[in-house]
């Protein structure tokens, strides 16, 4: 299972609905740039992609005087934790800027350490046979050999 990976959504852009192909996994989405704007929808519930407040050296999360919001500080995104086998879509509506989320994939606490190969095994599977159902053309009947 593919752990984690940075993941870019450029202005103005939709990433359309689609599901995961397992619920063995869960998914995580930790902000790291988010302009206004950027949503995700799972199921029927949309929610706002927020970014947390800047965190000083000291671990306080009260902003500098300097600045509202000082160039450079760290932010703690807030975390979205979802079952990606359920519908989903992501937008980010901001007209210039780019939304940048760290994507984790883990297995689902209801599976057993022992069953991750067999689950890994038969989430192959399903794979191999979703691509074969969706990528390959269909069979044009006309052309096949009478019987």
């Amino acid at each position: 299972m593919k752990g984690r990976q940075l993941t870019d959504e450029l202005a103005g852009a939709h990433l359309l609905p689609h599901c995961g192909s397992t619920n063995a996994r869960l998914t995580a989405h930790l902000p790291l740039i988010v302009p206004d704007g950027c949503e995700i929808r799972v199921g029927d519930e949309v929610r706002q992609y927020r970014e947390g407040e800047p965190r000083l050296p000291d671990g306080s999360s009260s902003r500098p005087r300097s600045s509202p919001r000082a160039l450079g500080s760290p932010r703690v995104g807030e975390l979205l934790i979802f079952d990606d086998s359920y519908e989903h879509e992501v937008w980010n509506r901001h007209p210039t800027d780019v939304r940048v989320v760290l994507l984790i994939r883990f297995w689902h606490p209801d599976i057993a350490p022992a069953k991750y190969a067999a689950t890994k095994r038969a989430m192959r599977r399903a794979v191999v046979r979703h691509r074969r159902n969706t990528c390959l053309p269909p069979l044009d009947v006309s052309l096949t050999p009478p019987s």
